[in-house]
């Protein structure tokens, strides 16, 4: 389990949060149907992710990483390891950056029905992920 402080923590679980609301909000004023990106978070989501992972959006892209890397609510440190998914026409595009994106990035497009055990096998690659 990564260890951050409490602050970050709070902002970790406000984030959870917050991303929810408003891929809700978007789908509901007829942008794009993010409905299948936030049953995809609802189904990940555990009290322990919620304290480790913030999550962070660029409207077309989720983020997720360590809470300890968030500098601020929704503002990760340069250089941190994150899984990032995109919604496409009916799939996740599902990345994983290691830290210092210098290293190898694993991509993969999945049918939104099995997304969740690739985004699994993500998060434990970014739980396991070496913190300076």
């Amino acid at each position: 389990m990564i260890i951050s402080s409490d602050e970050q923590q709070k902002w970790a679980i406000q984030s959870w949060d917050a991303i929810a609301h408003a891929y809700r909000e978007w789908s509901n004023s007829g942008k794009p149907d993010y409905s299948p990106l936030l049953r995809l978070i609802e189904a990940c989501r555990t009290p322990e992710r919620e304290k480790a992972l913030s999550l962070g959006t660029s409207l077309e892209s989720l983020i997720i990483a360590h809470s300890g890397d968030a500098k601020a609510p929704n503002r990760l440190a340069e250089g941190v390891p994150i899984v990032g998914i995109s919604q496409l026409d009916r799939t996740f595009r599902i990345t994983y950056t290691p830290r210092g994106r210098g290293g190898h990035t694993d991509t993969r497009d999945v049918d939104f029905a099995d997304a969740l055990p690739v985004l699994e096998s993500f998060l434990l690659r970014l739980k396991r992920e070496p913190r300076q």
